[in-house]
């Protein structure tokens, strides 16, 4: 994958972006962990913005919307890659089958 991650100043925020990044890098057969990453992060970061605690800073704010634009740009072609693969591994079984049956 080709994002630059960026540092911010909160240690959970960094692993959970971190462990976002991985599983958009995992083989796409690992689909599970990938949601789970998703949806930690987003937990996070909604405690973390609508929670009673600080909020980071403007620029941090920008850097991570960003940042999670080019993930999930990353992760919607990695899924459809693997639609690709699945279809095309369809349509060679149809032909094999086709081939077989005359």
């Amino acid at each position: 994958m080709m994002v630059n991650l960026p540092t911010f100043s909160d240690d959970t925020l960094n692993t959970l972006v971190q462990n976002l990044a991985q599983a958009i890098a995992a083989p796409p057969d690992d689909e599970q962990q990938l949601l789970q990453a998703q949806q930690r992060l987003d937990a996070y970061l909604k405690d973390l913005y609508e929670g009673p605690g600080p909020t980071p800073g403007f620029e941090e704010t920008r850097a991570l919307k960003q940042l999670i634009d080019e993930l999930t740009e990353a992760a919607v072609q990695k899924r459809q890659q693997a639609m690709d693969e699945i279809r095309r591994q369809k349509s060679n079984n149809k032909a094999i089958a086709k081939y077989r049956s005359l």
